[in-house]
């Protein structure tokens, strides 16, 4: 997994509740965003889908 910038998150961003079970919905973790006070979000992607799912407590990318 590597670690992810805001501007490393292109096209469609949708920004899941913490309460998404991320492994039941077939989510798969592309990378993190993390900096001086810990983690900040996980990526997600699905199969044959732009879009990026972000989850996580701040410094989210924005949002189209």
């Amino acid at each position: 997994m590597k670690e992810l910038t805001k501007n490393d998150i292109k096209n469609k961003v949708v920004i899941l509740s913490l309460t998404v079970d991320t492994f039941a919905e077939e989510y798969k973790e592309v990378g993190y965003n993390a900096g001086i006070c810990g983690w900040n979000w996980s990526a997600y992607k699905k199969d044959g889908d732009a879009t990026w799912y972000i989850q996580g407590y701040r410094n989210f990318p924005k949002t189209n």
